[in-house]
């Protein structure tokens, strides 16, 4: 070997990336437009619940919103899958979600 150090780019996948892109919308911008994702997620589901809405008989939490979004992401994904960003909104809702779920003292957590 002549000594010679190669450079070699590590590519990032496709996965990682919009793993990435998701962790820095729910981390910052977002974060800092709408505030915690629990307290925006129950507020809605306050919301929700006021409005005659439940799920099996209980009111709506926090991470049912969160659920609903990531349905509602579902549907538009299998319309377009080809549209990155809704796979990258689910992405950011899965974690907002489980946010929701762990600061809930009224949902069980593992």
């Amino acid at each position: 070997m002549s000594g010679k150090v190669m450079s070699v780019k590590a590519e990032v996948s496709p996965r990682a990336e919009l793993l990435d892109e998701a962790k820095e919308l729910v981390t910052g911008s977002r974060n800092n437009e709408y505030g915690p994702p629990d307290a925006d997620f129950t507020r809605t589901a306050a919301m929700l619940t006021a409005l005659g809405f439940t799920f099996n008989g209980d009111r709506i939490h926090g991470h049912h919103v969160g659920l609903a979004m990531i349905c509602l992401k579902l549907s538009r994904a299998a319309w377009y899958p080809g549209k990155r960003d809704t796979l990258t909104d689910i992405a950011g809702y899965a974690a907002c979600t489980r946010e929701c779920v762990v600061l809930d003292p009224e949902v069980d957590t593992d």
